[in-house]
């Protein structure tokens, strides 16, 4: 059964993450893997059934007796046992909790996009030009210009644009400065570069903070940047009108900064934004371009038709890696994920362990007492206050792996501070909402049992062996 459970959990994960995270979708379930498990499995069965028939074994006959005539009370080592192995499970699973909450922050920060910015509405898809008569430039950039009209003209398309992406990357070197620069400063200096339409910001619902967006035709040369790039090499001046080396536009040649736009996380999310340029299409050689549409309603459902219509420009070019933006950003940030995915549902083990651990122990110590808590009735004692013997008793035990386990958390989470974005790795509200979730399930593990120990009739409970 559990191995069926296995195979039904590998061919869940795989078909949820496989075509995000690399080779996962290659896994299965391998003989060794659960010939391990087995022995694993056998052996902690063997520990936790031997050891006691051990201790079993060099027990005191005399005391055994002794404390069986004094059926009242529990045995005082069992419990204090008991309670240790709960608190135990507790602190494991408040430091899982707290790991399993920090990922989950991180990654819901990562996927709560700006006002405007929608990526499950942005169709894109991706052409490269292919074939001798795309040698010139011209062709191309008619191309372009074609795919861009038709795009616009489709039904059920509001917005279109192109864009070569951010696969090139340039020198921000502003007029003035030596060029070329010093080895050490290049790093410093570099920014990625996309060539766009003049509606691919306004598509994204990236604003501008001063200037103005491309024009549809543009005059050679016009540069918008984003606010990070403006922030490292405008810093003490105005941007606009600055002026950028552009050597592609001839030799000593500048182009003419006239925009600003907002940071906007298009493209990978689980980072800041990085300082950016864009320049019009037409100012640039084209080798493929990816064309981006706003559109009204199911963007999957459309696709076919948009990739039909526009293939139909040039058969002999192929659309490809046709998907929403929504779709890429989740791939950016698939193994966070993954590793979300895995975090949580040892969490969730756990927390169903601690769970039927704090329960076990609580049964076992009413179980144990059932006389005393009925001598306890017959005299009188009130049932609100046998619930509330039985459950501070449990409860500390929790709360000493709550203790624990909140400082095992602050040393453990610092090992995954690298796959967390938006959050420290100590985290106070993560901290504090996984240790009252667990203590709202262990105090309902407590009551439970003790609640069926206040209404035992104390009858029934003075016969009980």
């Amino acid at each position: 059964r559990m191995v069926l459970l296995a195979i039904w959990l590998v061919n869940a994960v795989v078909s949820l993450m496989g075509p995000a995270v690399p080779r996962l979708s290659e896994t299965m379930l391998d003989l060794g893997v659960m010939a391990v498990a087995m022995v694993i499995s056998i052996g902690t069965a063997l520990l936790f059934g031997v050891g006691p028939a051990i201790a079993l074994a060099f027990t005191n006959v005399q005391e055994v007796l002794k404390e069986g005539g004094r059926s009242v009370s529990a045995s005082r080592r069992v419990i204090i046992t008991g309670r240790a192995m709960v608190a135990a499970q507790v602190a494991l699973t408040v430091v899982l909790l707290a790991g399993a909450g920090l990922m989950f922050k991180s990654v819901w920060k990562m996927t709560t996009y700006p006002a405007g910015f929608t990526p499950d509405r942005i169709l894109t898809m991706h052409v490269d030009f292919r074939g001798p008569q795309y040698k010139d430039q011209r062709v191309r950039h008619d191309y372009a210009a074609n795919v861009l009209s038709k795009a616009q003209s489709l039904p059920g398309v509001r917005q279109a644009a192109i864009t070569t992406g951010r696969e090139s990357t340039m020198l921000v070197m502003k007029e003035g400065e030596p060029f070329p620069p010093p080895p050490e400063q290049r790093e410093a200096k570099a920014a990625p570069v996309s060539l766009i339409s003049a509606d691919f910001g306004p598509l994204l619902g990236m604003s501008l903070v001063k200037g103005r967006w491309f024009s549809e035709v543009e005059t050679p040369g016009a540069i918008v940047i984003n606010e990070s790039l403006a922030r490292r090499d405008f810093a003490n001046e105005e941007p606009l009108g600055g002026r950028i080396r552009t050597p592609w536009l001839g030799e000593d040649r500048f182009g003419t900064v006239v925009g600003v736009a907002r940071d906007l996380k298009y493209a990978t999310i689980d980072a800041d934004a990085q300082p950016e340029l864009f320049f019009h299409h037409s100012d640039a050689p084209l080798f493929g371009v990816t064309v981006a549409m706003l559109i009204d309603g199911d963007p999957l459902v459309a696709a076919p038709a948009i990739r039909r219509e526009l293939s139909a420009i040039d058969p002999t070019q192929s659309f490809y890696d046709v998907r929403t933006m929504e779709q890429a950003l989740a791939e950016s940030i698939a193994p966070r994920r993954f590793n979300l995915l895995l975090l949580g549902t040892f969490a969730l083990v756990a927390l169903v362990l601690a769970t039927l651990g704090v329960y076990g122990v609580v049964a076992y110590a009413v179980a144990e007492r059932t006389q005393e808590i009925g001598i306890r009735l017959a005299l009188g004692a009130e049932r609100a206050r046998v619930v509330r013997m039985m459950v501070s008793q449990g409860m500390l035990s929790v709360f000493a792996g709550l203790v624990a386990g909140l400082i095992g958390a602050y040393a453990a989470t610092r090992l995954i501070a690298g796959l967390l974005y938006g959050v420290g790795s100590h985290d106070l509200p993560t901290f504090t909402i996984a240790t009252l979730l667990l203590s709202a399930i262990a105090f309902i593990a407590c009551v439970a049992p003790a609640l069926r120990a206040a209404f035992v009739d104390p009858v029934v409970a003075l016969r009980a062996e």
